[in-house]
């Protein structure tokens, strides 16, 4: 049985990525200065092995090679070998990711050789058994006979890793204009698949990011074009088997261009900004098809990825039963005895037919459009239509809850959450739901209470009780950008204040007056080698971006001017770069969309303010932030200008108000 096995260090730790290998004959070892210490004390390099409990093909090196004892013994001879959970440490993935990246192409798993004091030398990601024995021997030897060679590419290759963005430290002044914001635009578009939406390539991740800005701009700028992009996205995603049509929520990305089959892997940040992005995309729209996934993801969210205490869990494996979607893929003889006289009806809606087969004669649930517009082709009754369809998605989803559930990856991650807390402020708001507010303002105060650490900081991780590793950049940027959202969804100035606090420790901890950003980690981590600065947007913006942006919306409601000079100046030294490459920058290209428009603050006081804002908070406003109040406030904007009893609407620029207004359609005249 597996509780005889010997275990390695690794049965110590908290995160389950590493409790998955602690049954590896692989004498793993945590990341930590002991487990350097002892690399240099007996001369050995380090191989660093870096993934995510939810990997599938984390999970497929590891069976094949790792619980191998021929690949094990050459491993343990040669090398002190680090297990890195790249979720627990974002800061150690980074280092050996662009190390990699600049080598052979990086993802994960990514494994990594370094000399003893940790700078990297060679590596790659996935390999299959024989290969990865061959190439530790050929490491070990060259480790043997050739060390000043290796030592040498180490240094350069250490150079490049620590030396800084030179443009982060050349003074420069905002010069971008509308024109060359289009022009940057339309080279974006040369890239977009004009069938399926996204990217026209495969494989097809969603990237948030980069949708919001291009509805940002499309419709700030009239662009119909970039627009309909992103609506067409978010139709055949929604449609696809990246959207789980059975249960709700996203995988992590599609392995081909029409986002029929995905990696089943759901991750809380995909699932988060996509919540928000289809909510903006039913403020603009009024789609019902974009409300449904909003409910629906938010409602798989809710019940596989939330904590007993209110908080969100970080991933459900892509695996079940050693096999890769397993639990959400069908063979028809399961389907015929499940549906029975339903099945012709599911075949027609779920794709269950030659466009839905997927490997092993099993089926991916896919849709060609909504419930109303594919039932037309349906021989029933239209107001049988919904019901019965309902019934088949009844009946499958509980005949799928009866397998075997892919692992979930409990810990909580102060980022991710600031993300989730984010969508579901926003959801509540815009579908005036009172549950999603609560579960959002129950999981920002769990971790305001529970992720604290003695000086007034976040830590990074929460498992089993204890929170742990002190906070990157990324997890208060992105919180304080989730409690700015709760402020706009309840009103309640605790959430400013609160975030308020973390950007001041943020100041204190993490920021560079040299290059004029913000270090990823602070000086509470010993054992980080680099002090790296994140600008590029990838699946989540950078946490540099998302602190620009967070500065310049805070500046607007609170009295802090010398918050948004601080980001514009961080936008204009990235100007040059987002304007080249708007798909690697697209959260800063937000921020630059803000200083070629006008963007607003519309205050709103008296009895019926809450009421009044949130009539305004229903449309698609990307260029306001709302602050309300009904008799009394601490917020400068406020300042002479409450009234206990008459509704006024003031619509301002940079707190500079114009005269009152009694009315939304006139405070939406003066913001137009």
């Amino acid at each position: 049985m597996q509780e005889e096995r010997n275990t390695n260090a690794l049965i110590n730790e908290s995160s389950p990525y590493l409790l998955q290998h602690t049954y590896n004959p692989v004498h793993w070892l945590p990341w930590s200065d002991e487990t350097l210490k002892k690399a240099q004390e007996e001369d050995k390099p380090l191989l660093i092995s870096i993934g995510y409990a939810a990997c599938h093909w984390c999970h497929v090196m590891a069976h094949e090679t790792f619980e191998h004892d021929a690949a094990a013994a050459v491993m343990n001879e040669h090398f002190i070998c680090i297990k890195v959970d790249r979720e627990e440490r974002p800061d150690i993935d980074q280092i050996y990711m662009e190390a990699v990246q600049a080598m052979t192409g990086g993802g994960w798993p990514l494994n990594c050789f370094a000399l003893p004091d940790g700078r990297p030398f060679y590596g790659g990601t996935y390999y299959p058994r024989d290969q990865w024995i061959s190439l530790c021997e050929t490491v070990a030897r060259e480790y043997r006979t050739n060390r000043q060679k290796i030592k040498e590419y180490a240094r350069q290759l250490d150079q490049h890793i620590s030396s800084p963005y030179p443009f982060l430290v050349e003074p420069a002044d905002l010069a971008a204009d509308g024109q060359k914001l289009a022009s940057m635009v339309n080279e974006w578009k040369t890239t977009n698949d004009p069938d399926h939406g996204g990217e026209n390539r495969a494989p097809k991740f969603p990237m948030p990011a980069n949708l919001e800005f291009q509805l940002q701009y499309g419709h700030l700028f009239d662009d119909d074009a970039a627009v309909e992009h992103v609506l067409l996205t978010l139709r055949r995603m929604a449609q696809g088997g990246i959207y789980d049509q059975i249960g709700g929520g996203f995988a992590r990305y599609s392995t081909d261009k029409k986002w029929k089959v995905p990696h089943f892997e759901k991750m809380l940040y995909d699932n988060a900004q996509l919540v928000s992005l289809y909510t903006h995309a039913f403020q603009l729209t009024r789609d019902e098809e974009f409300k449904f996934v909003v409910e629906e993801t938010i409602e798989f969210v809710l019940r596989e990825l939330t904590a007993p205490e209110g908080i969100f869990s970080s991933s459900l494996d892509a695996d079940s039963e050693g096999e890769e979607g397993r639990y959400y893929t069908w063979e028809m003889p399961e389907l015929e005895q499940i549906l029975g006289d339903l099945l012709p009806i599911a075949r027609e809606y779920f794709n269950f037919n030659s466009d839905g087969l997927w490997e092993n004669r099993r089926y991916i649930p896919l849709r060609q459009g909504f419930i109303e517009s594919v039932a037309d082709r349906l021989d029933i009754p239209v107001d049988e239509r919904r019901d019965k369809i309902r019934k088949i998605e009844d009946l499958v989803f509980s005949a799928r809850q009866k397998r075997v559930r892919p692992a979930l990856d409990d810990k909580s991650l102060a980022s991710w959450n600031g993300l989730m807390i984010k969508a579901m402020a926003e959801a509540a708001v815009v579908f005036q739901n009172k549950d999603y507010l609560t579960k959002a303002e129950k999981a920002a105060g769990f971790i305001l209470e529970n992720f604290q650490m003695k000086d007034g900081g976040l830590y990074h991780s929460y498992r089993g009780g204890k929170a742990g590793i002190p906070g990157f950049l990324e997890d208060y940027a992105l919180m304080a950008d989730g409690l700015f959202a709760l402020y706009q969804a309840d009103f309640n100035e605790e959430w400013l204040n609160k975030s308020e606090e973390l950007i001041g420790y943020c100041f204190d901890h993490f920021y560079d007056p040299q290059t004029g950003f913000f270090s990823f980690t602070s000086s509470s981590h010993s054992d980080s080698q680099y002090k790296k600065v994140e600008i590029i947007d990838g699946v989540i913006p950078s946490s540099n971006s998302v602190m620009a942006n967070t500065l310049f919306r805070h500046s607007r409601l609170l009295d802090h001017p010398e918050w948004e000079e601080t980001a514009l100046k961080m936008l204009a030294k990235m100007e040059e770069q987002v304007l080249a490459n708007g798909s690697m920058f697209a959260h800063w290209a937000r921020l630059l969309v803000h200083q070629i428009q006008p963007f607003y603050e519309v205050a709103v006081t008296g009895e019926e303010a809450h009421e009044k804002a949130r009539q305004l908070q229903a449309i698609y406003l990307p260029q306001v932030v709302f602050a309300a109040a009904k008799s009394k406030s601490s917020l400068p904007i406020f300042e002479s200008r409450l009234s206990k009893e008459d509704t006024r609407i003031f619509v301002c620029q940079k707190k500079s108000c114009r005269l009152p207004v009694d009315t939304v359609p006139e405070a939406l005249a003066l913001i137009k």
